[in-house]
C-alpha cells in the first residue's frame, strides 16, 4: 500500500459502501498502525460520527461510541485538538495528560490498546469539527516523524473526500425537500443531530407564522412548552443518535386553540445509510392542518374502536371541528341521521358527550 493508493481510496470513499473504512484501513497500513479513524464532534451533542478501521475488539468500540463522557474534558484528544492541518502527536497528549486528571479515558484507551497515535482538523466551524487520525497500539509504539510526515500528507485529500461526503448527503436531503415542493407539504429534513439540514417552501412560511412552532439555530421547537417536551420526545424516539429506534411518532400542535388552528406533526425514520458524517437525512417532520387527515388515520380509529367506515368518519369530522349539520352536509345525509349514528358511537366508545369523544379521537391519533 503506498502514498497514491491511499489517495485514490480516499477520493472514492464517499462513493462505495465500504469505502471509508477501506481509505481508514490503507492510511493505516500507511503508517504501520492500528487503525485509522475519521470522527466529527458537535459543540451540542458530542459525538456525530466515529468510524474505526480494523476495530481490535468491537464489542468496546461499540460500547463506548455513545458515551458522550470520552469525549469531554478527560479526553486528551480531545483536548490536543489545534487549528485545521496542524499535527498533534504523543507529545502533546503527554502535555494535556500533565495538567488534568484523565484517568477514566485512559483506562478506556488501555482496555482497546490504543494509547499513541497523531491527529489533525480536517474541517472546523460553528458547532461542528471533522477530524483524521491514526491509533497505535503499545506494539506499534509511539509515532515516528516519518509516520507524521505520511499522515500530513494524505490529510489534505481526506478534507476533499469529507467535503464530498457531505455535499453529496446534503444535497440528498435538498432533492428530499424538492420532491415535497409539488405536493405543496410543509416538512422539514433532520439530519442525525436533529438539525434542520432542508425544508420545504410550506414549512418556511409555517414557521414564520410563528405561532405553534419555530426554528432556531437549526433546531426546531414548538411553541408551548408541554408540546416542546413531546416533540423532543418523538425525536428521541425516533433519530439514532439519541438512541431511538422508532420509525414513527405524531403529536398535535396548538392543542389549546380551536380545531381549525390546530396542526397534526407526523415524524418519520428515513431509510438508515451504512455510514455518513451526520448530514444524510435521518427523519422528516410533517405538518398538516387538523382537516387533513387521511383515510389510513380514520382506519385507524375504525379499527381501535370496532366502528363501521361511516361511524369512524363521523367520529373524525366531529373531532376537525364540524358540526353535526355540517358533517351531515359533507356525508350527503340528514343531521337526524347524523345524531342516530353518534347515539350508537356514544355506546361503542364507552363517552356521553362529544367533547369526550373528540378528546378519544384525538388521543389516537397522537
Amino acid at each position: 500500500m503506498d502514498f497514491n493508493d491511499v489517495v485514490q481510496l480516499f477520493l472514492s470513499a464517499p462513493f462505495g459502501e465500504d469505502g471509508w473504512d477501506a481509505a481508514l484501513r490503507g492510511l493505516a497500513k500507511l503508517t504501520g498502525s492500528q487503525s485509522g479513524q475519521i470522527i466529527g464532534i458537535s459543540s451540542r451533542s458530542g459525538p456525530v460520527f466515529n468510524r474505526i478501521s480494523d476495530h481490535q475488539v468491537p464489542e468496546l468500540f461499540d460500547q463506548f461510541e455513545h458515551e458522550e463522557w470520552l469525549y469531554g474534558d478527560q479526553n486528551w484528544r480531545v483536548a490536543s485538538i489545534a487549528p485545521p492541518f496542524e499535527i498533534r502527536h504523543e507529545y502533546h497528549y503527554d502535555e494535556v495528560r500533565a495538567g488534568r486528571r484523565t484517568e477514566m479515558y485512559d483506562a478506556a484507551v488501555e482496555l482497546v490498546d490504543q494509547p499513541f497515535g497523531c491527529q489533525t482538523v480536517l474541517l472546523q466551524q460553528p458547532g461542528m469539527m471533522i477530524g483524521l487520525s491514526i491509533l497505535r497500539s503499545r506494539e506499534d509504539g509511539r509515532t515516528s516523524e516519518m509516520h507524521r510526515d505520511w499522515f500530513a500528507q494524505v490529510a489534505p485529500y481526506a478534507l476533499t473526500a469529507a467535503r464530498m461526503q457531505r455535499s453529496l448527503e446534503e444535497e440528498g436531503a435538498r432533492l428530499l425537500a424538492g420532491s415535497l415542493e409539488a405536493m405543496s407539504t410543509a416538512a422539514f429534513i433532520l439530519d442525525a443531530r436533529g438539525q434542520v439540514c432542508a425544508l420545504t417552501s410550506e414549512a418556511e412560511g409555517f414557521v414564520r407564522d410563528a405561532q405553534l412552532i419555530g426554528l432556531k439555530d437549526g433546531t426546531l421547537f414548538a411553541r408551548n412548552s408541554g408540546e416542546n417536551d413531546e416533540l423532543a420526545a418523538a425525536l428521541a424516539a425516533i433519530l439514532p443518535k439519541l438512541g431511538g429506534t422508532a420509525v414513527y411518532r405524531n403529536i398535535w400542535l396548538g392543542t389549546s386553540r380551536p380545531i381549525r388552528e390546530r396542526r397534526f406533526c407526523e415524524i418519520f425514520a428515513l431509510p438508515a445509510r451504512p455510514f455518513g458524517f451526520g448530514f444524510v437525512p435521518h427523519a422528516m417532520i410533517t405538518v398538516r392542518a387538523a382537516g387533513d387527515i387521511d383515510a389510513c388515520e380514520r382506519e385507524a380509529v375504525c379499527r381501535t374502536l370496532g366502528l363501521t367506515a361511516a361511524e369512524a368518519e363521523i367520529a373524525v369530522l366531529l373531532s376537525e371541528g364540524l358540526s353535526r349539520e355540517l358533517i351531515a352536509l359533507r356525508r350527503g345525509t340528514s343531521a337526524s341521521a347524523v345524531a342516530v349514528q353518534l347515539k350508537s358511537l356514544f355506546e361503542k366508545t364507552g363517552v356521553s358527550r362529544e367533547a369526550e369523544l373528540v378528546a378519544l379521537v384525538h388521543r389516537l391519533l397522537r
